[in-house]
């Protein structure tokens, strides 16, 4: 019987630890996790920070965003370069203008919709695939989502105070979604999969863009963005770069890596400084002589060329362009 009392009493103690352990956790849910590397373990954090900047190359990486629920006047906040796989515990954050959670590995956009007063959000870098979130985010000035795993473009509609933006490196297909944003001043599209430049012609503020490393075959799409100063095109599969008309602010123009063996489309670019145009498939000088009236450059690229080959290459490129001051990344000596 004595025996039976123990093993009664012991199995009582058992269910009663198990109760007590399962509202330990329970009670423990929003606590640091083992393992979890927190802001507040790196940083000393009290609530009239107005700015908190972390980055996981210079020390430890942060895993969570937890513990930050004081920050309520915080209005930079950067963890570069950490572990973070989840956008969360920045609820709070009302007052917050630029986030930056560059190089971690986030996969959904989250949280945004208190976020309101936002307008810098860097998220390069990580592995988000669906920009629809972004919708909330009416104040965005500047937005930065390069080397995700994007497909298209979406949520932008209402953001009419983006002035830049930088898709590059995803998988993006079309150029659409665009149209509101009329205050725009730069796109950087590179290394995507773009075919086509369409649906830009209402961003007539546009002053860079970037459309490197694509799928493009011809120039197009561009007439009515007369304030554009840089167009960076290298690494498509022009042949006849052309329909430049309205341009009249272009001043560097980059069509290297392309399949070019026509420059006669690039005439009328009276206010080009720097023309890149290096390993084309330009044969002769004569190919040339379509846009010696170009007499604003200061710079080319045309090494890599066949015409590079000509024992007098550099000088009659001087003598061509008598302004003259670099050829191929080397000073000209007059």
């Amino acid at each position: 019987m004595e025996d039976e009392k123990e093993v009664g009493v012991e199995t009582e103690l058992n269910a009663k630890n198990e109760h007590d352990h399962d509202h330990l956790v329970e009670g423990c849910k929003c606590e640091q996790r083992i393992g979890d590397i927190l802001p507040g373990d790196i940083v000393e954090l009290n609530p009239e920070m107005d700015y908190l900047y972390i980055v996981g190359t210079q020390g430890k990486k942060v895993k969570r965003i937890a513990g930050v629920e004081i920050l309520t006047k915080c209005e930079d906040f950067t963890l570069r370069s950490c572990l973070i796989s989840k956008m969360e515990g920045m609820s709070h954050m009302s007052q917050l203008k630029r986030l930056e959670l560059y190089d971690n590995q986030v996969e959904a956009l989250e949280q945004l919709e208190f976020l309101s007063q936002l307008t810098i959000l860097d998220m390069s870098f990580n592995l988000v695939r669906e920009m629809e979130p972004l919708a909330s985010l009416l104040q965005l000035e500047e937005l930065y989502l390069a080397q995700n795993k994007l497909r298209q473009i979406s949520g932008l509609g209402l953001l009419v105070k983006l002035k830049k933006i930088d898709l590059g490196a995803n998988r993006i297909r079309v150029l659409e979604g665009l149209d509101n944003l009329t205050n725009l001043e730069e796109l950087w599209m590179g290394k995507n999969k773009v075919e086509v430049i369409q649906g830009l012609e209402s961003l007539t503020k546009l002053k860079r863009l970037d459309l490197q490393s694509n799928r493009l075959t011809e120039v197009q799409g561009i007439s009515t963005l007369c304030d554009l100063s840089e167009l960076y095109l290298a690494h498509n599969r022009i042949q006849h770069p052309s329909n430049f008309e309205g341009q009249r602010n272009l001043s560097i123009l980059d069509l290297s890596s392309n399949k070019v063996v026509d420059v006669s489309g690039l005439a009328g670019l009276t206010t080009l400084e720097e023309l890149w145009m290096s390993s084309n498939e330009l044969s002769t000088f004569e190919d040339l002589g379509s846009i010696a009236g170009l007499v604003r450059l200061e710079c080319v690229y045309f090494e890599h060329n066949p015409l590079q080959r000509d024992f007098e290459y550099r000088k009659r490129l001087a003598l061509m362009f008598p302004l003259l001051k670099q050829i191929d990344a080397t000073d000209v000596c007059r």
